[in-house]
Parts: C-alpha cells; structure tokens; sequence
C-alpha cells in the first residue's frame, strides 16, 4: 500500500508519503550457507558407502575400499575395482580446498547481504521520519497555551521519535527527530501553505 500521512494544525495540512515497503519485517533474511551445503552434497550417499560392484561412479564421487576414503579421479562404470581409477582422499583437505576455491563467491554474497541490509535500513529510517505516526507505537502529546508543543512515539517504554512544534504568525515548523540522530525538518508557510522539508543525517 502506497500512502500519505497528513497532520492538520491550524490552517497548515502537512502531507508526507511513504511506502509500506519501506517498513518490511524482514530486515534481515536468513542466507542458506550455499558452500556448507554443497560440499555435504558433494559427499551425501558416496562418503560413508563401501564399494559397490553394480554401482557406477563420476568423477569426484567417494567410496571406501578395504577401510579406506578414495575418491574417483576417472569415471568408473560397474564392475570390479579398479585402483587407478581412485586416489585416497582426505575430506578435511578437500572441504578446505573447496571454501578456498569459492572463496570469491563467499566475499560477493557477504557484499550483497551488507548492502541489502543498508538498504533496508535506510527505507526504514526514513519510513520511521515521514509517517506521522509510526506504526506500532503510542503517541504521547505535550500541550503549551493550547496547541502541541511535542509528540513522542513510544514504543515499549521507550522514545523512538520526537516532533517538536514551534509557531509564528507566518510559519508552522516540525522538526522531527529519531532517537539513531537523524532527523526531518518540516516548514510550513501559513500565508503560501508552501512547505519545505529537509532532512539531516544522524
């Protein structure tokens, strides 16, 4: 849902919008570990199996022969074993040469992952600045002659935005301020009803 949040003071409407997207739950998505799972692949059903006659093996493939790990470095149809078609094989090496190999890989979906995270969380920052009322939070006003002087969007007990009023016979001003810095400063001309919002890092 695509929306505005509009707040009404005096003779000033303040709009701001956002979307609901910004606001997705799920900041962080688990990363299924793609090089753990692919090496126990790699090994699942051949590593723990002994030779088999009627069974053809890939290059790659494991079996164990007389107590021994191998690994075929030559494909091997069924029939009887054949040593030159095997070297012994230890998996410890092989699973560290593997991560090596991918290491790359492994150094981009890290990069992704961090990028994706920032990205989510600046949607949600400037989600939390543009809503007039954060969601899920309890709003809490201060009053002072007659008008709101603060808002404060509580959330478990605890501050998570401020927005403080101030007025003058031409001029509405709301400066609103996360409790991570940042904040959003919107100015309101009550003669043009122009507004002008500026935003500042934390």
């Amino acid at each position: 849902m695509e929306g505005c949040g509009m707040a009404v003071i005096g003779n000033a409407i303040i709009v701001s919008s956002t979307s609901d997207s910004a606001l997705s739950s799920s900041s962080k998505r688990p990363v299924q570990n793609k090089i753990v799972t692919e090496a126990i692949n790699k090994t699942n059903g051949s590593l723990a199996a002994t030779f088999a006659t009627n069974k053809t093996y890939k290059v790659g493939d494991y079996c164990i022969y007389n107590g021994t790990l191998y690994r075929f470095k030559v494909a091997h149809s069924a029939g009887a074993w054949n040593v030159s078609h095997v070297e012994a094989a230890a998996i410890g090496a092989d699973l560290a040469q593997f991560i090596i190999d991918h290491n790359s890989t492994v150094s981009q979906i890290n990069s992704d992952i961090d990028s994706l995270e920032s990205d989510l969380s600046n949607d949600e920052i400037m989600a939390n600045l543009c809503y007039d009322e954060i969601p899920r939070t309890i709003q809490n006003y201060t009053f002072s002659g007659g008008t709101v002087s603060k808002v404060s969007h509580m959330r478990n007990n605890t501050e998570i935005r401020s927005d403080v009023f101030m007025y003058s016979d031409s001029m509405i001003t709301e400066v609103r301020t996360l409790n991570s810095g940042q904040s959003l400063t919107i100015q309101t001309n009550l003669t043009t009803l122009e507004t002008i919002v500026t935003y500042a890092a934390a």
